[in-house]
């Protein structure tokens, strides 16, 4: 089936989560390397974050309106850093073997393809008013990751603390400037 398309007689998949909770701060933190999900020959996922609000996000669970949950949630978590990374330890050979497999193109052809649409990905967005030195770096990143699959980085450090409901709105593109968000992505 699906796993032998992959290369997988079977799937081993092991993690882990901790964090930390300061009340004289409010300040929740995951630590790096300590939060992850990994698949066995396949990629390893880690986050790392602290933010802020975990007293006003515990308070908003009290509603029936999964909406208002939500809305609350985002309005009152407040990132003072984040940072998420996958690892790949061969999957993205995996996939991209078995979408050619499937496609009969060469998996060669399917990656440069992938990474000619992430190379255009900055100028696709030029209008949208999203920083193009983000948008750059971004798709950088990824375009490297997918021509030479090794540790995807992405940062979230922001001068000041962030409220993620202003990045769910995202009322004003042009104000998240990777300078502001402290925004870092590579492969390496």
């Amino acid at each position: 089936g699906q796993l032998a398309m992959l290369g997988y007689e079977s799937l081993e998949l092991t993690g882990a989560g901790y964090q930390t909770y300061e009340p004289e701060t409010d300040l929740t933190t995951y630590a790096k390397d300590q939060n992850y999900w990994a698949l066995k020959d396949g990629f390893r996922i880690d986050f790392g974050a602290q933010y802020a609000g975990a007293k006003a996000m515990a308070a908003a669970e009290t509603s029936d309106d999964p909406a208002d949950v939500l809305g609350d949630t985002l309005d009152n978590m407040i990132i003072h850093d984040m940072e998420f990374s996958l690892v790949d330890n061969g999957f993205m050979d995996r996939a991209l073997n078995a979408y050619a497999a499937q496609s009969g193109q060469d998996p060669q052809e399917i990656r440069n393809q992938l990474t000619g649409m992430l190379a255009m990905a900055p100028m696709m967005a030029a209008g949208s008013g999203i920083d193009a030195e983000l948008l750059t770096e971004a798709s950088t990143a990824l375009s490297s990751f997918v021509s030479d699959p090794k540790t995807l980085t992405i940062k979230l450090a922001p001068a000041e603390p962030l409220a993620m409901s202003t990045l769910a709105e995202m009322e004003d593109p042009s104000a998240l400037t990777k300078e502001s968000l402290g925004f870092s992505a590579a492969n390496e």
